[in-house]
């Protein structure tokens, strides 16, 4: 149904409009700090695209769904600040579920338990944790198990840069344990869409390192521009007097590993693992039942985001995960909608073409049109 939801025109017009339209990047950003590099013109879109998420998880029900995308792009367009757009969007998935459940006092004591137990078991119970990855990925993922930490392409590679930097200034530049049998899971699908846009996110760490000067704040455009990526890395390696060796072999094995990311055919991809295959200590349903706070705020709590970064080292065959992609919908969206102004264009062009001949065509389709009325209607009267 994700799918279903994101290919609707009405739902790719709004995805256009928040990839377009500058004042979606402008609203504020609190919790700067879970975010090392830029997002800010993609937040709202991926927010977007987490509550389409809890849409289908907790909901999953099409014939509510246009009143729900009404009320999300109200939210988008009165609110200015991220965060109380995303506690609008529990508070709409809250009511939902009183619609879902033919509840009419959200807060009344039975009612009350319908809710928070509802949702507790199709988000906690029944949901998932994520794992954003790289792209390049995708396909050897659909055929094959999930193993931490195998699926890495150039790892021994970059411990040699480490060796390399080491030898010159006897630090360790890449803060990364590439031996590890571990990978990281969260249980928010916004940070999910982050860590795989900037996977691995050792390499963009390595690339705005302050070691190097003063270091850089990464755009996401920076994914396709080999030169601003590398400017400051080669900037230090000339100034500390790397060898040229040492220095063709450093960049070579960043350039292998940009155009690794660079040729990705979707920027977004997630790993989907139901939560109960990553073991970790829930919070009870108890306690969100025995709590004080209104309805929704506890339904709130609950879909909030309290694992950005969970280490597991878990093996997962191809019935315990779901892979997913979904930034090259904000693509297929402009696509779409150039499309409609081509077919738009298009049609005025032959009337202005051919506009006599059109016209006549028109009349003639008139006069066919309501003889087959007049027909309709004398069939009828007798």
């Amino acid at each position: 149904m994700f799918y279903k939801l994101l290919e609707r025109n009405d739902v790719l017009e709004f995805i256009s409009e928040l990839c377009t339209n500058k004042r979606y990047f402008l609203k504020k950003i609190q919790h700067t700090e879970s975010f090392l590099f830029s997002i800010a013109d993609k937040l709202a879109l991926y927010i977007f695209y987490d509550a389409l998420y809890k849409y289908q998880v907790i909901i999953d029900d099409i014939f509510l769904f246009d009143d729900y995308l009404l009320q999300l792009k109200k939210l988008y367009r009165k609110i200015d600040n991220f965060e109380d757009i995303r506690i609008g969007i529990n508070k709409l998935l809250c009511g939902l579920v009183s619609s879902k459940l033919s509840i009419n006092d959200v807060n009344n004591a039975e009612s009350r338990k319908k809710i928070i137990s509802y949702v507790y078991e199709k988000y906690i119970v029944d949901g998932y944790f994520i794992h954003g990855f790289v792209p390049y990925y995708y396909d050897y993922l659909e055929k094959n198990s999930f193993v931490p930490e195998k699926y890495q392409n150039y790892y021994d590679s970059f411990a040699k840069i480490d060796a390399i930097f080491k030898k010159y200034t006897g630090k360790q530049i890449i803060l990364k344990d590439f031996y590890a049998d571990k990978v990281f899971f969260t249980d928010d699908f916004v940070m999910g869409c982050y860590y795989s846009l900037y996977a691995p996110m050792f390499f963009y760490e390595f690339l705005s390192n302050r070691v190097f000067g003063k270091g850089m704040k990464i755009e996401p455009s920076f994914i396709y521009d080999y030169d601003k990526l590398t400017f400051y890395l080669k900037k230090y390696m000339s100034n500390n007097l790397f060898s040229e060796v040492d220095r063709n072999v450093i960049l070579d094995i960043v350039r292998k590993q940009w155009n690794l990311l660079k040729d990705s055919k979707n920027k977004i991809t997630l790993l989907l693992v139901k939560r109960k295959k990553i073991f970790i200590n829930e919070t009870l349903l108890d306690e969100y039942l025995n709590s004080e706070a209104m309805t929704y705020e506890v339904v709130d709590r609950i879909l909030s985001s309290k694992y950005s970064s969970i280490p597991s080292n878990s093996v997962l065959v191809k019935s315990d995960f779901e892979l997913i992609t979904v930034d090259s919908y904000c693509s297929k969206s402009y696509n779409k909608k150039n499309d409609d102004y081509q077919k738009h264009d298009e049609s005025i062009n032959v009337l202005d073409k051919h506009g006599t001949v059109s016209t006549l065509l028109l009349l003639g389709s008139l006069l066919i049109s309501l003889g087959v009325i007049s027909t309709i209607i004398s069939v009828l009267g007798r």
